[in-house]
């Protein structure tokens, strides 16, 4: 693989476009010869930093993956809310929900939160190492659905 291969997807604030994203990330990743558990792992990623910009963020949801030559993956999902998400403190494991950013940093190598680069709100984004994995074809693609428009200087705000 000669350069980084990118796709992204701009989601409505709808409880529904969790699932979008996860059938479009699993997608992609099928496409770019993943390893299951790796797919499975990337999923519960992107499902849960999606559902936490739907619940507690605002606007549309900007989800990205970049496949990095070498064998790395980066995921974002951007919103516009001025939260900053962070991993919950469930010593006695009795709470019945938050533990979203938990499961993330148990299945990522490293994962942060940094401004959006353009306007309000932020980027959660992970970091994947992968295990060596068959080389994809060389190409670099943009994908989207109706659901899920293609977004590469989006306006988030709406």
């Amino acid at each position: 693989m000669k350069g980084t291969r990118s796709t992204r997807w701009l989601l409505q604030r709808d409880p529904k476009s969790v699932g979008e994203a996860r059938r479009l990330a699993r997608q992609t990743l099928i496409s770019w010869a993943f390893p299951a558990q790796v797919i499975d792992d990337v999923l519960v990623v992107i499902s849960e930093l999606t559902a936490n910009a739907i619940v507690h963020g605002g606007g549309r949801v900007l989800v990205s993956l970049d496949l990095h030559p070498g064998g790395s993956l980066t995921g974002t999902v951007t919103d516009t809310g001025l939260g900053r998400p962070r991993v919950r403190d469930d010593r006695d494991g009795l709470a019945e929900n938050g533990r979203g950013l938990f499961l993330v940093d148990r299945l990522v190598s490293c994962w942060g939160v940094t401004p959006a680069p353009e306007g309000p709100g932020k980027l959660v984004w992970f970091h994947v190492r992968l295990p060596a994995v068959a080389s994809p074809a060389d190409e670099t693609f943009t994908s989207g659905t109706a659901a899920a428009t293609t977004a590469n200087n989006a306006d988030f705000s709406r």
